[in-house]
């Protein structure tokens, strides 16, 4: 019924909670649960949730996923796989709207479930991490971001590599709490790897590569080192200069 038949679209960007992709995905990447299905009711809801939040109508996309989530729970148990998919999706959603504490909790959930049924080194628990750690981000939780983070980070290393591009954005957003703690000699590092790995992917400049640079002009000028800011921020206006042609 839904298991390798649920294919819902609605990517528009990296930068969005790409949530009708990320749900295909993880429903390819999980595991059936005891061979069971979800009822057929759970693709209209899906379609519905991933529909309202492109077009940016997050109460009802809420509305949808608690639907989802809650028939999961009931055809399935409350510790399915895919339980964890609609915990992890509500979760993006509160996250989106700035309901912090519930994303947690749901973001807890979702990652308790993972590391039973995949095992703690999957990478669909570091996506969990990631998305944890910004909720623990948002709440001024940095130390828990951090612990979150460099777990995600390991993780990621370990299938990808450690010269992987995607690594880049873990990376970016560990070495950004360090900076906003003035852990500068943390944080340098980090960005610096970052930009090494966003700098030249296939002849062509990650597209958050930007906002890296940012972040380590900022470095720059709070640890005194005027000449190369301005030298980081030129290109910075250089790279925005180019874009809008």
């Amino acid at each position: 019924m839904i298991r390798g038949s649920m294919r819902v679209y609605g990517c528009t960007g990296p930068s969005r909670l790409c949530l009708g992709m990320v749900i295909v995905l993880l429903t390819l990447a999980v595991p059936p649960t005891r061979g069971e299905e979800l009822p057929d009711d759970i693709l209209e809801l899906t379609q519905q949730m991933v529909e309202r939040e492109r077009v940016g109508d997050y109460a009802a996309a809420v509305t949808s996923a608690h639907k989802a989530l809650t028939i999961a729970e009931e055809a399935l148990g409350p510790e399915a796989s895919e339980v964890a998919i609609y915990s992890d999706y509500l979760g993006m959603l509160h996250l989106r709207v700035g309901h912090t504490p519930a994303a947690a909790g749901l973001f807890l959930r979702a990652l308790a479930i993972r590391e039973q049924v995949l095992g703690a080194d999957h990478l669909v628990v570091a996506i969990t991490l990631r998305h944890l750690a910004e909720t623990y981000r948002r709440s001024g939780e940095a130390a828990k971001a951090v612990i979150m983070l460099e777990r995600a980070l390991a993780i990621d290393e370990q299938a990808f590599g450690v010269d992987h591009a995607f690594l880049a954005t873990t990376l970016q957003r560990l070495g950004l709490i360090f900076l906003n703690e003035g852990r500068y000699a943390e944080s340098e590092p980090l960005l610096l790897r970052a930009l090494h790995l966003q700098d030249d992917v296939d002849g062509v400049p990650h597209p958050r590569i930007a906002t890296t640079l940012e972040y380590y002009a900022r470095l720059l000028r709070e640890t005194d080192r005027r000449d190369a800011a301005i030298h980081t921020e030129t290109r910075i206006q250089g790279m925005h200069t180019a874009n809008m042609k």
